[in-house]
């Protein structure tokens, strides 16, 4: 037995369109939309438990998982070393510039003939520190260091910045998404 429709269905019938036949088609589409979405979300770079995923900048790393947020051009305790980190692109971008001020932080003197490198790493299983490493450079003027950031794709870093002198090696853990 037929079912009385409400004119506006009855319209859509005499069109030749059953209105049955568009809900599954709307409720798969939405199915395939939803689908890519979550796709798109675990795509993310790796995942992130112990901070926002939707932080985008720099953070210090204390502890194995307290991140502090790092402001473009702030400072940073490395050992007996305060580091003023600035970046070309901020938040970082997959081929960014860090210039790194670095002095003594009992006597605010700057800081030169020091190597300082910086060993990324994903935040993964099986990601080890080391299969990159961005060496620093010595500016002309005392305790400037640039580097050279190159990092292969976009996502969630985490980062060991290596200050060497006077054969000691003070280290800062960094956690950065980059951008592409």
């Amino acid at each position: 037995m037929p079912v009385a429709l409400p004119t506006s269905a009855r319209s859509w019938q005499t069109r030749g369109c059953n209105i049955s036949n568009h809900i599954p088609k709307r409720a798969a589409a939405l199915a395939a939309v939803l689908a890519v979405l979550a796709l798109l979300s675990a795509c993310g770079g790796g995942s992130d438990s112990a901070s926002d995923q939707s932080s985008n900048g720099v953070f210090v790393v204390k502890g194995s998982s307290t991140k502090i947020p790092l402001a473009n051009g702030s400072t940073a305790q490395v050992g007996p070393y305060t580091a003023q980190l600035s970046f070309s692109d901020y938040p970082p971008k997959q081929q960014s510039t860090l210039t790194v001020y670095l002095t003594d932080t009992a006597s605010g003197s700057p800081v030169g003939e020091a190597g300082l490198t910086v060993l990324p790493s994903m935040p993964m299983p099986g990601q080890e520190k080391g299969f990159l490493t961005f060496q620093a450079v010595p500016d002309s003027r005392p305790g400037y260091y640039s580097v050279a950031l190159k990092f292969p794709m976009s996502g969630a870093w985490d980062a060991e910045m290596d200050v060497q002198r006077g054969g000691q090696t003070a280290a800062l853990n960094l956690f950065a998404r980059v951008q592409s």
